[in-house]
């Protein structure tokens, strides 16, 4: 990927004055593909401009396009086969699975707007992908909310602050964890699709009953018991679903809701460790950093983002 509008490389998340001092922005880090895979590009988009003309996404050939919304809204128009235009609408926590081939516009409904954009070619890995290189109806093979292991993964992508060679190799990490976790879900997609919707709310249940009582969860057994089902189904079904056993899930959960809390920067970390549930505030440092690989006083210390310029008109090639 690279800017259509300038020949200079296009800069993003580099460090800044604090959010509320600076002015509104749009930033923007394009990776293109590069050894061993040429064939895979990530874009990432952070914008909190006034609503500005349309982002125009080129290919000049027919690309695989995994697209997240980490926060915003904004209207998607994608090229059909026919020369017709399909329009999607984009909200906070979808994600769209499509092929685009020619010129995609972006508009831009709600403020700031998060996204990101992952783009293999079907022949870069045409055992796993090379299936979805002709959708049903021309362009969108699937949507649906993002999955809660690549949620995280995808916010890490705008906490980069490092402008130089570590941004490189910090973007092209992320880039092919992310390809190959959303490969490993496609190649999940069948289990899924042969779990029934009762089974579905069986395990609905179960996570619901686990996020009433962070701090002090109900059993393996109990679980069961509120879902309906036995302990193996119901571990089954977390690994199917959630892509983790019923209490990594919930692990998972609490360190998120952890970073959440030190974001705020109002609540000590000791206050956070008992609010999502740790025993101690080194029981959450131990997992925290394990997880995240910063401790929570570090991660809550952090500067903020920083600011990079960007063009409104990207090209995919």
């Amino acid at each position: 990927m690279s800017a259509r509008e300038s020949t200079r490389p296009v800069k993003a998340l580099d460090r800044a004055e604090p959010h509320d001092e600076r002015p509104p922005c749009l930033r923007c880090f394009c990776h293109p593909g590069n050894q061993p895979c040429p064939e895979v590009s990530l874009l990432v988009l952070d914008d909190d401009r006034p609503v500005t003309e349309p982002l125009i996404m080129r290919s000049d050939r027919p690309r695989l396009t995994f697209f997240y919304c980490l926060k915003g809204k904004a209207d998607l128009e994608i090229p059909r086969p026919d020369g017709r235009k399909r329009s999607e609408k984009i909200t906070t926590g979808m994600s769209l699975f499509f092929l685009l081939d020619g010129e995609s516009r972006l508009s831009r409904r709600r403020l700031p707007f998060q996204a990101v954009a992952l783009q293999p070619h079907p022949e870069c890995l045409n055992v796993p992908l090379a299936r979805f290189a002709s959708p049903p109806d021309g362009c969108i093979i699937m949507k649906g909310n993002i999955p809660l292991r690549l949620r995280i993964l995808l916010e890490h992508m705008f906490l980069c602050r490092d402008d130089g060679v570590l941004r490189e190799v910090f973007f092209t990490h992320k880039k092919y964890e992310l390809l190959y976790r959303q490969i490993e879900l496609l190649g999940e997609r069948g289990v899924e699709d042969d779990i029934s919707a009762a089974e579905r709310r069986a395990a609905a249940r179960a996570w619901n009953a686990l996020l009433e009582h962070v701090s002090d969860p109900p059993s393996l057994t109990e679980l069961a018991a509120i879902a309906g089902v036995n302990r193996t189904r119901l571990t089954e079904l977390f690994r199917a679903l959630f892509g983790d056993t019923v209490f990594g899930a919930l692990r998972r959960e609490r360190l998120e809701c952890a970073r959440k809390l030190l974001e705020g920067k109002n609540k000590s970390v000791s206050d956070i460790s008992y609010l999502c549930g740790f025993s101690s505030p080194s029981h959450l440092s131990r997992a925290f950093a394990a997880h995240f690989g910063v401790t929570p006083t570090e991660y809550q210390n952090a500067g903020k983002r920083g600011q990079g310029a960007a063009a409104n008109n990207l090209a995919i090639r």
